[in-house]
């Protein structure tokens, strides 16, 4: 985002124009003054919300491909759900798509053959999705796979990446080009069990062809902080991608293990998923209920750190792993989430 500048003004020095330069004057302080206080709060993050990964993991927008259930998509349902984290002073809300290769397609019905498209089901509801969020301002951040589906399938991404990126990707970012969105090409990609060559190689072809069809940003999300700093070049560095998202659970006051420094392209730092780590030598659940403080070690360290994009887990229940305790809905944890964002201006 550029700031807009006033062109200078050529002033000449009779008596009858003083008046018009003393309020030019007056003009120009009041503008100062108002870049000063700017200024002091540029280290809140421009993009603050929350994830909303799924309602019916692997079935939400098209066909769980593994278990045939779906879509389950409800258009009024997310629409509630959109218009409450509005009202919380979120501007940004990630979800997954393509968990357990929802709606897509292969030869053979085999995920080890490339790719053969996306269901038009699986565009349209995602579509109307992101039609809704940009009704309320909200950025959707778009997470494409899963690093557990591509454990079970790496040619996905590597003998056959090109399949998937022109017949699934690709289709889903045309339909997606007139709306506010950003791309994850994958979640937590160190975990998938690939070679950083392979995820580098995926990473670089997706990008390119995203790109080719819209400005919107392109990233690949991992939770490791080694990624960054003097192994930047040979993990996420240097593919092209817009911004960066480390993910970070933790209960520590000073959570946030990467800085921007670390980022040596000097692009956007999120942590696109962050919340309470489970408690130490206990058998207890992650859990957000009694942890507002958690919100509070997070949202101060982002401002501190001068972080671009902060995003919690989780606005719904997080069923698919047994860790219902993350839900933010309806709990004090979300209203801590919402003064953040109306201290921040969102």
């Amino acid at each position: 985002m550029q700031l807009s500048q006033t062109p200078r003004k050529r002033f000449g020095y009779s008596i009858a124009r003083s008046l018009k330069i003393t309020l030019l004057v007056a003009i120009a302080v009041l503008n100062l003054l108002a870049g000063a206080a700017k200024s002091a709060s540029a280290g809140t993050p421009t993009w603050f919300g929350v994830n909303m990964a799924w309602n019916n993991y692997g079935s939400d927008f098209g066909k769980n491909f593994y278990y045939g259930s779906g879509p389950t998509y409800n258009g009024a349902t997310m629409e509630s759900y959109l218009a409450d984290i509005q009202s919380k002073h979120m501007n940004i809300v990630r979800i997954w798509t393509m968990e357990n290769f929802s709606g897509l397609s292969f030869q053979n019905n085999n995920p080890d053959n490339p790719c053969t498209g996306v269901s038009s089901a699986f565009v349209n509801n995602l579509t109307d999705f992101c039609r809704r969020a940009s009704n309320h301002g909200i950025l959707v951040y778009v997470t494409f796979l899963t690093f557990s589906d591509i454990q079970q399938h790496p040619k996905v991404v590597t003998t056959n990446r090109w399949a998937f990126v022109q017949n699934a990707l690709v289709p889903v970012a045309r339909a997606l080009a007139p709306y506010g969105v950003c791309y994850d090409l994958m979640n937590e990609c160190n975990y998938s069990g690939l070679s950083w060559n392979d995820l580098r190689n995926y990473g670089n072809d997706a990008r390119i062809a995203l790109h080719g069809i819209s400005s919107h940003w392109v990233t690949m999300s991992t939770d490791d902080a080694n990624a960054f700093g003097g192994n930047f070049w040979n993990t996420v560095g240097g593919l092209g991608f817009d911004f960066y998202d480390c993910h970070r659970y933790s209960n520590s006051g000073a959570p946030l293990l990467v800085t921007p420094s670390q980022v040596l392209d000097g692009k956007p730092l999120f942590v696109g998923e962050y919340g309470p780590s489970q408690p130490s030598n206990s058998n207890a659940p992650y859990r957000w209920s009694g942890n507002s403080y958690v919100v509070d070690n997070f949202c101060q360290d982002a401002a501190s750190k001068n972080y671009s994009g902060m995003l919690a887990w989780s606005y719904l229940s997080d069923n698919a792993t047994a860790r219902d305790n993350f839900v933010l809905q309806n709990t004090s944890e979300l209203w801590t989430l919402n003064y953040y964002g109306s201290q921040w201006g969102r």
